[in-house]
């Protein structure tokens, strides 16, 4: 069956202030980054999820889907849940979470989450080269993965044990991809809270600490994971620019 992807849009961000809403010539951040997953083309169901007004104004009229979700929840994975345990959703069984501050996204992170569960894996992550000028940047998430494609540890740091020389574990840049059986995601919502993630600020951490394996799939080239920062903001601006000029 094909999947159902789900974009989980929420208003608050800490850094800036109504992030979705960002204008990137002259469209909402939330604009672009759902006609971009449309624009992969795959045999896909594609859901904006949000609890907001004015979020679901921006998403309308791009092609996807609006569900109003609960405004309580503490994660991007407890909303999609909420969707997917919905009537309307019940029969997927493959699930993508994308983060929905990503308009530059390539396609090929999309494929490689949802790829991690034709391996065998109940969850699925996407990863990419991590750049020296980002190896300090507390705002990119690093992912190290052992030499089987599992993920070890997301941490904001690079961890010392994985610059020995020797060490079988490569460090990488995470992408804000995941994908999940039906049955692992409501695993991973029902396990309990870790302080770890809450440290960190990062919800992957939870299944980690659990012992519940994540596949990675690794891109060959370095790409933008996300929209953190103004700067961030300004780069996507001048990326997408370039793109539409170059296309």
């Amino acid at each position: 069956m094909h999947p159902l992807i789900v974009l989980p849009a929420r208003f608050g961000s800490t850094r800036i202030p109504g992030k979705l809403l960002s204008k990137i010539n002259r469209d909402p951040l939330i604009a672009h980054v759902a006609r971009r997953v449309l624009s992969f083309g795959l045999d896909a169901e594609v859901v904006v999820a949000t609890d907001d007004d004015r979020i679901e104004e921006a998403a309308s009229g791009t092609g996807v889907r609006i569900v109003r979700t609960r405004s309580d929840h503490k994660s991007g994975t407890e909303r999609v849940a909420e969707v997917v345990q919905s009537r309307e959703f019940a029969g997927f069984d493959r699930v993508l979470n994308i983060q929905a501050d990503q308009p530059l996204l390539p396609e090929t992170a999309a494929v490689g989450a949802l790829n991690q569960l034709d391996r065998g894996f109940p969850l699925g992550t996407t990863a990419a080269p991590l750049l020296p000028a980002h190896e300090l940047d507390r705002n990119r998430v690093k992912v190290t993965v052992d030499a089987g494609g599992r993920a070890t540890l997301f941490s904001r740091h690079i961890p010392p044990e994985t610059q020995q020389i020797g060490s079988e574990m490569g460090v990488f840049l995470h992408l804000g991809v995941y994908s999940y059986t039906r049955e692992s995601l409501l695993e991973w919502v029902s396990l309990p809270p870790t302080e770890p993630e809450f440290q960190d600020g990062l919800e992957q951490l939870r299944p980690l600490h659990h012992g519940m394996p994540i596949g990675v799939s690794i891109l060959n080239e370095p790409t933008d994971s996300g929209i953190d920062t103004p700067q961030d903001l300004a780069n996507a601006q001048h990326s997408l620019v370039t793109t539409r000029t170059n296309a």
